[in-house]
């Protein structure tokens, strides 16, 4: 059977025991939609003509199972630079975290302002998970732009003695771990979420050090002495 493609979408891509597999919706200038697992479907071009074989049809709508081309040819496959590389999808996973995290926070947040309840009234450690998880989410989805951090780096200080702080910060106004988060940051450009993995924490609530003990950690990674 032959159709003409009008579109086509990678509706998802996987891997099962069969090995890596990519599910395609292909549309047809009719308006008829196929779901098809085929091998290089995802390359498929719009304007290309096929014949479409195996064919299947249930309540979850049509689908064939081979292709070939009548007319046309298949769409260059993506280069390695344009595929997701580990780095790419760490990024896109520690995005993902960060805005559940922020979104469950901003639902805990919206129940204690209906219950009349402030954040600042609220005890220190569940102040701090709440704050923590907002700025980390704030922090990844406005990260400080690369010039900034560079321009910071050409404008810092002369490094001072280690275990001081790099600057004219008196730790000992961090009470808070929170307090502390925004000190690296301003200092350092140092992302709340980031700070939370050179501590070795999975979240805020592991984490046992002082602020002022924190503090100084964070700066010793920086390469700040």
């Amino acid at each position: 059977m032959n159709i003409n493609v009008k579109s086509t979408k990678v509706l998802k891509t996987g891997t099962n025991d069969h090995g890596e597999y990519t599910m395609v919706k292909v549309v047809t200038d009719d308006g008829v939609e196929y779901i098809t697992f085929a091998k290089e479907a995802n390359q498929i071009s719009p304007g290309v003509t096929i014949s479409i074989s195996n064919l299947d049809e249930s309540d979850k709508g049509k689908s064939f199972k081979k292709f070939e081309y009548v007319q046309g040819t298949a769409k260059a496959a993506p280069t390695p630079s344009e595929s997701m590389t580990p780095d790419k999808w760490d990024e896109k996973d520690r995005i993902k975290n960060a805005s559940i995290e922020g979104q469950a926070a901003m639902h805990d947040l919206t129940h204690l302002t209906i219950a009349g309840i402030k954040l600042e009234d609220c005890p220190e450690l569940l102040r701090d998970a709440i704050q923590s998880k907002l700025e980390g989410f704030i922090g990844e989805v406005n990260p400080i732009p690369q010039a900034e951090k560079e321009e910071a780096v050409k404008t810092e200080a002369p490094p001072k003695e280690l275990n001081e702080p790099a600057n004219d910060r008196d730790l000992s106004t961090l009470k808070t771990l929170t307090e502390m988060q925004k000190a690296v940051h301003t200092d350092f450009g140092v992302q709340p979420a980031d700070a939370l993995k050179l501590l070795g924490g999975l979240k805020w609530a592991d984490i046992t050090d002082s602020p002022e003990e924190c503090y100084l950690k964070i700066q010793a990674d920086q390469g700040i002495k």
